[in-house]
């Protein structure tokens, strides 16, 4: 403990109050404050001593105990590590005998191998019967094989390979790809079959395609498909379509709102109502405001001339579904949507409307007691042909009104083999693509 500063410092306080006080005792008497102070500084600076001291003590007592249970660890430690020694060396002698044992199979399976070698040697010496009749010749050019040989069965078996592989697609394939083929699944005429855009205008909406180029396949296709549903200049009344498909993905949409655009701009008064209340995209295709709509109408939050806009590329008038909802049956059932297509008969000879797909969902189905003819679009080669047919099944359970059919984004290079609708057999060069 003479080694702890403090304990030093301590002593070294309690000297000095020792030679204080002893100094006050020749000047003073025992009851002097002076010197009581300098007694009470004693006690303190031995009081201190002791505590510092029973810290020290306690200090050193912990270190010890520290140290025995390290001691006891390292004690367990070697034993563990002489009993693996134990261990290890058992193993090594076992490792020696094994060794031992091997080399020694190894000796008999070379003395093996060699008997073996001396009873073939043997066997081929006296039974060998063999006698050389000509020397062999090299010959004074190469005899390769005939390349023109391998060509011709490479091709006939790579063609070969070709037709089968081509017919097993074929009979796999459970997709439209013609309109006979679609007439005959889905049991309803096919008024059209409408070509997919070139690769230039992939990006480019139908709807803004047919206003640019009015003379393309696409848009006289759209003009086949309205004159095989009956609508013409000449038709009297306003007359109603419903734009429908199997499932999403099959162009009903970009068609109705490219059905309404050229159709304005050929002269008919045409209104364009959106009624995909599930998945809303005609708003944003044709650039109008999409918060403003059937919803708001049918709940009772706007008018029916507040909802009516106007597409600004054709003239055409629009009503937006007014955003998603989460009730679009219910509200597509409100006798506000049938009084709404009424007024619009008033001022329009043609109304079209979309509609979500018939399959997933029942909204179709209700729209159709509202329209006068529906439009059910099948996508060539991609769409199963039972998915379509049961499409047009539910559609015609329900009944009202007649279904057409139509193909949509057909491939008229690959569709050349399948339908003569686009195979440029003395007319394709009217189109203007």
């Amino acid at each position: 403990m003479l080694s702890s500063p403090i304990i030093a410092q301590l002593r070294l306080d309690v000297n000095n109050a020792n030679q204080r006080l002893a100094e006050l005792n020749q000047v003073y008497g025992p009851k002097h404050p002076l010197r009581l102070d300098a007694e009470a500084q004693l006690d303190r600076a031995l009081s201190d001593i002791t505590r510092e001291a029973e810290k020290e003590i306690a200090s050193r007592r912990t270190a010890l105990a520290a140290a025995s249970s390290e001691e006891a660890q390292l004690g367990q430690t070697l034993d563990q590590q002489s009993e693996r020694g134990r261990e290890l060396g058992s193993q090594r002698t076992t490792v020696a005998a094994l060794e031992s044992e091997i080399a020694t199979m190894q000796n008999l399976l070379d003395n093996y191998l060699t008997r073996y070698k001396e009873t073939l040697e043997q066997q081929s010496i006296i039974r060998a019967d063999a006698r050389v009749i000509s020397a062999a010749v090299a010959p004074d050019y190469p005899d390769p094989p005939s390349r023109k040989l391998i060509l011709l069965g490479g091709l006939f078996v790579s063609g070969l390979v070709g037709i089968v592989i081509a017919f097993t697609r074929e009979a796999m394939d459970r997709t439209v790809r013609s309109a006979s083929m679609a007439e005959q699944v889905l049991q309803v005429p096919v008024v059209a079959s409408l070509p997919r855009l070139s690769s230039g205008f992939r990006q480019q909406a139908p709807a803004e395609y047919v206003l640019e180029r009015p003379t393309s396949a696409y848009a006289e296709a759209i003009r086949n498909l309205m004159t095989g549903m009956g609508v013409t200049a000449s038709s009297e009344g306003s007359t109603s379509i419903l734009v429908t498909s199997a499932i999403p993905g099959e162009g009903k949409s970009s068609t109705a709102a490219a059905m309404g655009r050229l159709m304005q701009r050929a002269g008919h008064s045409v209104a364009l109502v959106e009624c995909d209340l599930r998945r809303p995209s005609l708003a944003a295709m044709l650039k109008c405001l999409p918060n403003v709509g059937l919803t708001q109408l049918i709940e009772g939050r706007a008018a029916e001339y507040e909802i009516v806009q106007r597409d600004s590329a054709s003239g055409m008038t629009f009503i937006a579904a007014g955003g998603q909802s989460e009730n679009s049956l219910f509200l597509l059932q409100s006798p506000k949507l049938r009084q709404l297509l009424t007024w619009l008969g008033t001022t329009h000879d043609l109304i079209i409307l979309d509609s979500p797909p018939v399959v997933p969902l029942p909204d179709a189905q209700v729209l159709t007691d509202l329209v006068d003819s529906t439009l059910f679009l099948c996508r060539w080669g991609s769409t199963q042909r039972s998915t379509s047919a049961a499409g047009v099944r539910m559609l015609i359970r329900k009944g009202g009104t007649p279904v057409f059919g139509a193909l949509s984004q057909v491939d008229r290079r690959r569709s050349k083999g399948y339908d003569l609708s686009y195979s440029d057999a003395g007319y394709g060069h009217y189109y203007r693509d």
